[in-house]
């Protein structure tokens, strides 16, 4: 999993444009139970769906959200 969005702009970026932070990310587990994932789920909760998933925790959710910081 990446922690960066696509950072090749030629012309500028929008900075709520959506694909700024679209990472690369790829899950496969041993068990193919896929349920505790979601389309847009955040990298915060990734790792909490894996930890739910694979060593049955209970780790509630947070917001998917996202802060781009500028200097």
């Amino acid at each position: 999993m990446g922690d960066h969005g696509f950072r090749e702009f030629t012309d500028g970026f929008e900075k709520n444009a959506p694909y700024y932070f679209m990472n690369f990310n790829a899950v496969l587990l041993p068990q193919k139970d896929y349920s505790q994932f979601y389309e847009g789920i955040s990298g915060v909760n990734q790792f909490r769906a894996l930890l739910n998933s694979l060593f049955r925790q209970k780790l509630p959710y947070i917001k998917d959200t996202s802060i781009l910081l500028v200097e």
